[in-house]
């Protein structure tokens, strides 16, 4: 808006003679002249006058008032340069943190072996490893494959709360408000055994103090539920149950329903003589925390654990990125049960809780010696939890001041429920392999439906695949297949001189891939036999169909090729 001298000198309240005053000596200026020679005048210009009339009611003089306008200008320019330098800084670090999820986002691509094996298995999980100044963070596979997202630092996937519990402790012993030699009878008077139990015994698992109460009630549901457990019910149907079933169970207990438990029977040992995992105690120990602080047991981890360590992305309960499935079908994570039992949490923010252990913050010097102790794998701290069909791990080494965890929100099962096996054929003389069923387990069943033979380079060299080139059922005791199957559908023999003709080279190391179909619960050995130097070499895996057992399954696959192939170790037995 565009003012003429008079018109701002009537809306200030000054004289015409004033505003011109002020013109002449420099220390109000016009906006601008328009086309006939009139000076102008703006919104700057009123809120400029304002400022010396301000300042004049404290008698400055107007060189002075000057001075500290031009200040002014110079410090709000100054300011705006800065606001606007930090602005392109904000984009610039936003575009390099961005590249740089994108970076972490991709599979790590460590060996074609490796990553054959991650995606035979269907694997899917990060690992975060930190040893002193160097720390590395590798994924496989979605957090969420429905939404197609990555994984990143700060995606956000559910582990047990417990460990946090037993921090929560040492802080507040740090504080003074409470000493992890009290005794219980100081927090729970009507307990029985309270004058013999300590706060760290509930720590070490080594109270004595029994939930059999809990067990009876959960067994109880359980029966009400599949009358006929396990029945026929499908693996996946059961588990799906049995997370729903154990909702009731994860809420947070009142003071007298503890009370009910631990007085149930008497004490199991003596206090401080054997070590006797319980949930209970983290209940015991919740309880405690409240009582002393006065909070509730999410205000207590929020004000002492996660504000202080600036875990920015950590709560009890809220949203995940990290969607856990079975068989393929996304789980729905139990976030209405008390969130106690569990915390939501991110691999950055880990981090900063195992680097404050390490390093001794915020608790007292007591319980960092206690983590380092036995009671906790002499420093080593492992921890593991299933909440919503993740799976997590913890290990720590204090005195390294290094650690590892890791996630997987998919069970490592190949498709169809086949397991997959892999067999080094380490110089082969001949080129003559054979597979066959060894011992079997009664009611065990195997059907072999491939055969691939790789080179080192995970190429496929050969194939064999149709239903049954292997099939054996044990309808009888344990024994050995050849027992008892007379018609030779428990081995399938094959040459590689034959097969590569040309190609073939008789020190060479390849990899045979076995898919068998095996029954759930039961187990049989196929193994792979051929000549190496003049003696028969064998190799055998465990085949069976095991959704608790498939990381194991896994591992044991992951390590077949990594190790025995091509590690130090040839330890196939000569039979």
């Amino acid at each position: 808006m565009k003012m003429r001298v008079g018109e701002i000198a009537g809306l200030v309240g000054v004289s015409v003679r004033t505003i011109q005053y002020y013109d002449d000596i420099g220390l109000l200026k016009p906006a601008g002249v328009d086309d006939n020679g009139y000076r102008f005048y703006d919104e700057s210009s009123v809120e400029t006058l304002k400022k010396i009339l301000y300042y004049r009611e404290f008698e400055l003089p107007l060189k002075d008032i000057s001075e500290v306008i031009d200040k002014e200008k110079l410090i709000y320019q100054k300011l705006t340069e800065r606001r606007q330098s930090l602005a392109d800084k904000k984009r610039n670090i936003e575009r390099l943190l961005s590249e740089i999820d994108d970076r972490l986002s991709e599979p790590a691509k460590i060996d074609v072996w490796f990553d054959k094996i991650l995606n035979d298995y269907n694997y899917s999980g990060f690992a975060y490893s930190c040893e002193g100044r160097d720390a590395y963070f590798c994924v496989w596979g979605k957090a969420d494959y429905e939404k197609n997202t990555p994984f990143y630092l700060n995606s956000r996937y559910i582990i047990g709360g417990g460990i946090f519990t037993l921090f929560c402790v040492f802080i507040f012993e740090q504080m003074g408000l409470l000493s992890t030699d009290d005794y219980l009878n100081k927090y729970i008077k009507e307990f029985l055994y309270g004058d013999k139990v300590k706060i760290y015994h509930l720590i070490t698992m080594t109270s004595g103090i029994s939930d059999k109460l809990s067990e009876e009630r959960w067994n109880e549901a359980v029966k009400k539920e599949f009358p006929s457990y396990p029945g026929n019910v499908s693996y996946i149907d059961r588990m799906m149950s049995l997370d729903k079933l154990q909702q009731p169970f994860l809420k947070k207990k009142s003071y007298d329903e503890i009370l009910e438990i631990i007085n149930y029977e008497p004490l199991k040992f003596t206090p401080g003589e054997e070590y006797d995992y319980r949930a209970i105690h983290f209940e015991i120990l919740r309880m405690i925390l409240e009582q002393v602080s006065g909070k509730s047991i999410d205000e207590i981890f929020e004000e002492y654990i996660f504000k202080p360590l600036e875990m920015n992305d950590t709560s009890l309960g809220g949203s995940i990125d990290v969607i856990g499935y079975i068989d393929n079908i996304p789980i729905e994570t139990p976030l209405i049960c008390d969130a106690s039992h569990y915390i939501i949490t991110t691999a950055e923010d880990m981090s900063k809780w195992c680097s404050a252990l390490i390093e001794g913050k915020l608790i007292s010097e007591k319980g960092r010696k206690c983590f380092e102790s036995d009671i906790f794998g002499n420093g080593e701290c492992p921890q593991y939890s299933s909440w919503g069909w993740v799976f997590s791990e913890l290990i720590m080494d204090i005195k390294k001041k290094s650690f590892y965890f890791s996630g997987r929100n998919k069970l490592p099962v190949p498709d169809k429920k086949a397991r997959v096996m892999y067999y080094p054929i380490i110089s082969c003389d001949d080129g003559y392999v054979k597979f066959e069923v060894w011992t079997m387990q009664s009611g065990s069943e195997v059907r072999v439906d491939s055969i691939r033979i790789f080179d080192k380079d995970a190429e496929e060299l050969f194939s064999v695949e149709y239903p049954g080139i292997i099939y054996v059922k044990n309808e009888g005791d344990e024994r050995h297949a050849s027992d008892f199957v007379t018609d030779g559908s428990y081995y399938y023999e094959m040459n590689l001189s034959d097969i590569l003709k040309d190609n073939f080279d008789s020190k060479a190391t390849y990899i045979a891939e076995v898919r068998a179909q095996c029954s759930e619960y039961t187990s049989a050995q196929l193994g792979a036999v051929h000549l190496r130097d003049g003696k028969w070499q064998s190799l055998c895996f465990n085949a069976f169909f095991c959704y608790e057992s498939a990381y194991d399954l896994f591992m044991e696959a992951l390590n077949s090729v990594m190790t025995f192939a091509f590690g130090d170790k040839h330890d196939e037995k000569n039979v």
